[in-house]
């Protein structure tokens, strides 16, 4: 299977938690250095000057680790990743332990596409500080655990990919990128329930998340869910920024809402058919359209507990709760197993949003 084609090297570059994401980390550790006021205070100092700066805080104090990871990491920001390594090296040989200057170095090594010698630190890193106490706390293990994952995706050691990044979220557990990256690694090995699994994490933490909408959308198709993909889809360009994106979700959800329509139409339509047509009104905020189709559902299979399902999730997103709170009690009431008609009773009965309680068809 092709793994998903959302932005490719535009997303691996964004979420290998790159430079940019690392500004943050680093400026909480070595606060008062000026490029993270540079870029997030609006502050005004040319790189060239901050960077002298901390040259010279190099040349003062070459033995300490410190001043030498801020340099290194002063370079990768700029690009210059020979120069980068080269203080990055020079701290680890005043401290070999140094966690910041493993994980830069990792990254440095993966910007020059070295990537046998980026594990090299990664795993030291892993090596040092995995028993370690308070490893369940160490970002700068989660950092390394992340990129161990990339690395093993893009030498196709899919197994060991997931294995890693499945250890950084034990770190980081309310990360979405981590869970969009391990529901891309499920899709890869065709594990098709665990990458919605993994995707519906990732939306939970962040909901605007376009690329995990899509993500969910293919793997909702190879569950055969093509109603829910169709939402998902359009999830996806209601939240796409990236043209890109956009398009393959306007033609993915287009194409798919297509053909339920012209299965309800055929001579052979089933009761799964009309259920599923109505999942993809809802996802297109078509909600009365929607019901229509369960009702045709129903009409064909008495005790449906989805069909039911379907009615109370469209008057639910109508705000006819009462109305809603009766479908969801007859889904119950054929299926006790019917666990996301008892998430609507639960939204309904605590006053939450739908998006507070992510929705799943569990058959």
């Amino acid at each position: 299977m092709k793994l998903i084609n959302f932005s490719s090297e535009d997303w691996l570059n964004k979420t290998i938690k790159s430079v940019l994401i690392l500004i943050v980390i680093i400026a909480a550790l070595f606060a008062g250095y000026y490029f993270y006021f540079q870029s997030r205070m609006g502050t005004e100092i040319p790189v060239y000057d901050a960077t002298k700066t901390l040259e010279d805080a190099v040349r003062k104090r070459p033995l300490d680790p410190e001043a030498r990871v801020q340099l290194g990491y002063a370079y990768l920001v700029q690009k210059n990743y020979d120069k980068a390594i080269i203080q990055l090296k020079e701290a680890i040989k005043i401290d070999e332990e140094y966690q910041a200057a493993l994980v830069f170095l990792g990254h440095a090594y993966m910007e020059k596409e070295e990537f046998d010698k980026a594990l090299e630190y990664f795993e030291k890193e892993v090596s040092l500080y995995k028993e370690a106490g308070f490893s369940q706390e160490n970002k700068w293990l989660e950092e390394a655990f992340f990129n161990i994952a990339v690395i093993r995706w893009q030498q196709k050691e899919y197994e060991e990919a997931i294995a890693s990044i499945q250890n950084a979220i034990k770190i980081k557990r309310t990360d979405a990128d981590n869970y969009f990256f391990l529901g891309r690694l499920f899709l890869e090995t065709e594990s098709f329930n665990e990458a919605v699994g993994a995707f519906e994490k990732a939306i939970t933490f962040d909901p605007q998340y376009a690329d995990a909408h899509f993500g969910l959308g293919m793997a909702y198709e190879e569950t055969s869910e093509t109603g829910r993909a169709v939402e998902e889809y359009n999830k996806a360009l209601e939240n796409a920024i990236n043209e890109e994106l956009k398009n393959d979700a306007i033609k993915k959800r287009d194409g798919l809402f297509k053909k339920l329509q012209e299965a309800v139409e055929s001579n052979k339509a089933t009761e799964e058919d009309f259920v599923q047509l109505g999942f993809a009104h809802i996802g297109m905020e078509e909600y009365d359209e929607a019901i229509e189709q369960f009702d045709k559902a129903l009409e064909k299979k008495k005790e449906y507990d989805i069909a039911y399902y379907g009615l109370g999730y469209a008057n639910e997103k109508k705000g006819n709760n009462e109305e809603a709170k009766k479908f969801y009690e007859k889904a119950v009431e054929i299926s006790d197993e019917m666990i996301d008609a008892k998430l609507g009773l639960q939204r309904i009965e605590l006053g939450l949003e739908e998006e507070e309680m992510t929705p799943r068809i569990k058959e």
